[in-house]
């Protein structure tokens, strides 16, 4: 049996280890804090017999060559299996001094019906590791051309606010 004398104390948070960034974001009263594991901060808007509007907000650490055309990419690979996919819009956003790719798309999902989403993704590097912070709206749309939750889901993200 090997003896184990050279050991190093690694912890979290730490230079090596930074922690999760301080985010901050507006919504209405209306909006339920929703403990949603996988998610740092997430928050629903239930509505009787229709779907449940949400925010999820997750943080994950990528690699360093991890930037906006694989975060893309990646969204190509998990849309490229909903059905009825409509891509509304793409680009960057300057948001509260974080650039941010958005990607919008609706898509008709099997079990909730039509829906929309919201997604967008930014990047902090502390170090020699690079946080990435991703948000997700989600609304459904049956039988709607104006949807005010929508709206609010955008009017959050415009709130969104990342302390290093």
């Amino acid at each position: 049996q090997k003896e184990y004398n050279d050991m190093t104390l690694r912890e979290f948070p730490s230079e090596a280890f930074p922690a999760f960034p301080n985010i901050q974001i507006d919504a209405g009263v209306e909006w339920d804090n929703w403990n949603l594991p996988g998610s740092v901060l997430s928050l629903k808007k239930v509505k009787k017999g229709s779907f449940t509007s949400n925010v999820l907000i997750n943080v994950r650490t990528v690699s360093l060559d991890y930037g906006f055309d694989a975060y893309k990419a990646e969204i190509q690979g998990y849309a490229k299996n909903l059905a009825n996919i409509k891509f509304v819009s793409e680009g960057l956003h300057d948001v509260n001094g974080c650039q941010w790719e958005v990607v919008e798309y609706a898509y008709i999902d099997e079990d909730s019906g039509p829906l929309a989403q919201f997604l967008a993704a930014t990047f902090i590097e502390k170090e020699a590791v690079k946080i990435m912070v991703s948000f997700t709206g989600t609304v459904g749309i049956k039988d709607q051309t104006h949807n005010p939750d929508y709206i609010e889901i955008q009017n959050i993200f415009r709130s969104v606010k990342i302390d290093e």
